[in-house]
């Protein structure tokens, strides 16, 4: 059940991706979609992949995903104008729309959220020899929380 619903998602997702491409393309004669994701390792990139051949193939648009270094980057993407599309964590979303945490002083007001992908889920995946039993008992030990301005990092430095 939760995979179908997982497909779904992504396919609502893409289609409204390209509606929206299409529509800024009838508006600004638009040729080219750049969709920012993030490392190549995560799940933005290859989702990223798969949305941008959907649109080249389906509009008169050619699209192409782009790695970064993740949520906070892909803001910074937009703002700049250097990317259309970017896939960005809700928590990082609305830091930047409020101009708090790592945006504080630098709202973007003008950012827009298309489209939920899927729904994270987080895992804490400890070794067995680690002696842990529960999140209060990781207290004082090494932790890796996610690549530096990855929206992975922020949300488990606000889960723990």
């Amino acid at each position: 059940m939760g995979k179908n619903i997982m497909k779904k998602s992504f396919g609502i997702a893409v289609g409204m991706a390209a509606l929206m491409a299409a529509s800024a393309a009838q508006a600004a004669d638009i040729k080219f979609v750049n969709i920012a994701t993030a490392s190549t390792a995560g799940s933005f990139y290859p989702s990223g992949i798969a949305i941008a051949q959907l649109i080249t193939d389906k509009l008169p648009i050619r699209a192409s995903a782009q790695s970064s270094a993740g949520s906070v980057e892909n803001v910074d993407l937009l703002r700049n104008k250097e990317a259309n599309i970017a896939m960005i964590n809700n928590n990082v979303a609305i830091y930047a729309t409020k101009g708090t945490k790592m945006f504080k002083g630098k709202a973007f007001k003008g950012l827009r959220i298309l489209a939920p992908l899927f729904v994270n889920v987080d895992h804490v995946v400890v070794r067995k020899a680690a002696d842990i039993k529960s999140l209060a008992d990781i207290r004082g030990k090494r932790w890796a929380l996610g690549p530096p301005g990855s929206g992975t990092m922020l949300s488990n430095q606000s889960i723990l």
